[in-house]
């Protein structure tokens, strides 16, 4: 009986342990560039169209997003406005003004109010449903790393631009 209970206590753990590995999402960017090199950042549009890094979007530990040359600063800008705006009750979509196609980056709310990531670039279609708060946390986490990537890793200032300014 003593063997049973740890076994199924085990199992439970691992039940619990996996529950929450599920419905992650993580938002990051890295390998930071200026586009082209030669460029000098003087004004805010030059920060949202020539500062480029790689995306990647993973979802329950799979990448369902990985693409080099994104205008990070750009989706960083949409996604502040977009929480700060919307308050978390609508979806958000980032079309760019560097690409022509649209829905770059989407979150949509489900009917159970967790939210469907997608993109027009995805590598893979995910049906898994990510809860707001780690969402929120994504979000906040990589608009936080694009400002601290951008100053340590190009020089750039981001709070010098009025448009930037929180």
């Amino acid at each position: 009986m003593s063997r049973l209970l740890t076994t199924t206590d085990k199992l439970m753990t691992r039940s619990l342990c996996s529950h929450k590995i599920n419905h992650m999402i993580e938002i990051a960017a890295s390998n930071f560039e200026i586009d082209p090199p030669t460029t000098r950042i003087k004004e805010w549009w030059q920060a949202e169209l020539n500062i480029q890094a790689t995306l990647t979007v993973t979802v329950d530990g799979e990448i369902i997003l990985q693409e080099p040359h994104w205008c990070v600063v750009e989706l960083s800008q949409a996604l502040s406005q977009w929480e700060a705006n919307c308050n978390w009750e609508t979806g958000f979509q980032y079309n760019s003004m560097d690409e022509e196609e649209s829905n770059l980056l989407c979150f949509k709310q489900s009917e159970t109010g967790e939210w469907i990531i997608g993109s027009a670039w995805q590598l893979k279609e995910t049906r898994q449903k990510v809860p707001t708060k780690a969402l929120q946390k994504a979000v906040r986490t990589l608009v936080r790393n694009v400002k601290g990537s951008v100053v340590s890793e190009l020089g750039v200032d981001l709070c010098k631009f009025k448009e930037f300014a929180e």
